[in-house]
């Protein structure tokens, strides 16, 4: 999943806006797994962000795995610390949680599009054993 503070339209869809979970009727966020005390920018895009969002999830919706993705997905929104392209995804899986940072500005589609074809490649090599 990943987060755009602020904007919203139909070109820019955000795929952690809320996902129906369909087990109790309510959805999940990513506000739901991150604290509301910190500051927002300070947690897009780093390891311990995505960590606590796989768990979240895993734990939400009862499951031995999740994946979690969140970053600066662009074209704006970038910073000197964490630049456009900077993205980090989690694979939580039973105990153990496998993280992966992505770095590099592609374009808006194509940084979504890596990190989804990244996110599943984790989780295929994970399930393969």
């Amino acid at each position: 999943m990943y987060f755009r503070a602020g904007r919203k339209s139909a070109q820019d869809v955000s795929l952690s806006d809320y996902i129906d979970t369909g087990t109790d009727g309510a959805p999940l966020a990513l506000m739901d797994v991150v604290s509301e005390d910190a500051d927002l920018m300070e947690q897009v895009a780093n390891r311990e962000t995505v960590e606590q969002m796989a768990l979240g999830a895993m734990e939400r919706l009862k499951t031995e795995c999740a994946l979690a993705t969140s970053g600066i997905a662009g074209p704006g929104g970038g910073t000197a610390d964490k630049p456009v392209g900077t993205i980090w995804i989690a694979l939580a899986y039973k105990n153990e949680i496998h993280t992966q940072k992505l770095e590099g500005d592609f374009g808006r589609e194509q940084n979504v599009q890596r990190t989804i074809e990244m996110a599943l490649k984790m989780l295929c090599e994970r399930l393969k054993g």
